[in-house]
């Protein structure tokens, strides 16, 4: 067995294999489970990925038998492996994955920045309601000067939504 499946830190074999990017440079590290666990690698709530069934009990069979039509990965082999086989794999699967992600996260809906030129009519009116609850929550607790920013941002939003209209 090469050395880098074996764990960096004990030398049993690697079953979590780590790569940072930072500032254009690659660190490649392994690790044995245990060892992944105990440095934080792997937290309890990741397993749930890997378990999204909500009965717990399927059978092999049907795991097997569900396949995305694209690339011809299935259940069982996102279960083996954690990952997909193809971006059609989260439709193929979405009604499977759907709980684990409800599970693992506070949403299903990203919250996060978006590029200008990604901004659907649907994602902005969903940044909305998310900076209305903060205005509202702002101006309840009388922190104006966040409630001007956020009615700012909310200002903007309106704009796009209106360009794209």
């Amino acid at each position: 067995m090469s050395a880098k499946n074996k764990c960096m830190i004990c030398g049993e074999t690697a079953t979590v294999f780590v790569n940072l990017v930072k500032t254009g440079h690659t660190a490649h590290s392994a690790y044995c489970a245990a060892h992944a666990e105990e440095l934080g690698i792997l937290s309890p709530g990741a397993y749930a990925l890997l378990d999204a069934s909500d009965s717990g009990h399927e059978s092999d069979n049907h795991l097997h038998a569900t396949k995305c039509s694209s690339c011809g990965f299935s259940l069982r082999d996102w279960k083996r492996t954690g990952r997909f086989g193809c971006a059609d794999c989260y439709k193929a699967f979405a009604e499977k994955i759907e709980p684990a992600l409800k599970r693992l996260h506070t949403d299903t809906v990203h919250r996060g920045k978006i590029p200008r030129n990604a901004f659907t009519p649907g994602l902005i009116a969903n940044r909305i309601q998310d900076l209305q609850r903060q205005l509202d929550s702002a101006v309840q607790e009388e922190r104006f000067e966040d409630a001007a920013l956020t009615r700012d941002m909310m200002t903007e939003l309106l704009s796009w939504k209106d360009d794209e209209e």
